[in-house]
Order: C-alpha cells, then structure tokens, then sequence
C-alpha cells in the first residue's frame, strides 16, 4: 500500500493500483484508523473477483472437503470448547 497526500477526484481505480500496490488518500487513512474499516473501491479486479467467488461457492456447495464436523468447528471439539480460555490481548 502507498500513502498519496492528495488524490484527485478524478482519479480511477486503474491508477490506484500500480502493479501490487494500492494507493491510497491521506483522507482513507484516517478514516481507517477513526473507524477501523475503509471501502476501497478497485482493489482486486474482476478477474480476481471471479476467482475468489468460484472458489467460494465450490465450499459453500460443499465441492470443497473441509475437515471437522462442520464449517464453524472451532467451539467443539478440537479448538476447546471452554470460552473463558478464549481472550483478547489489548
């Protein structure tokens, strides 16, 4: 990722994306860090996107083996069922 002072209005998705990075404004960082998400219009292309949804709906339709008892198997079995283990640093 690169950080532009200004972006121009006018700027498109093409131009943001300079081979593997994304530039992005002064404006999206802060409004990352004010509320812990931004919208990135252009990241990936519609190739990628194909590719992430052909992948995706191959595991929904189950064409894709997951090991365990289901898809969310991380609160039995295995992964400890006691919550109380389960903290976050801060």
């Amino acid at each position: 990722m690169s950080i532009a002072g200004d972006l121009n209005t006018q700027t498109t998705n093409e131009t943001r994306r300079q081979g593997s990075t994304y530039v992005v404004s002064q404006e999206e960082v802060a409004r990352f860090r004010n509320d812990g998400y931004v919208h990135l219009r252009g990241v990936l292309s519609a190739d990628e996107m194909d590719e992430i949804e052909r992948v995706y709906n191959a595991f929904l339709t189950r064409q894709i083996s997951v090991p365990g008892k289901d898809f969310n198997d991380m609160t039995t079995g295995e992964f400890d069922s006691d919550h109380a283990s389960i903290r976050l640093s801060t």
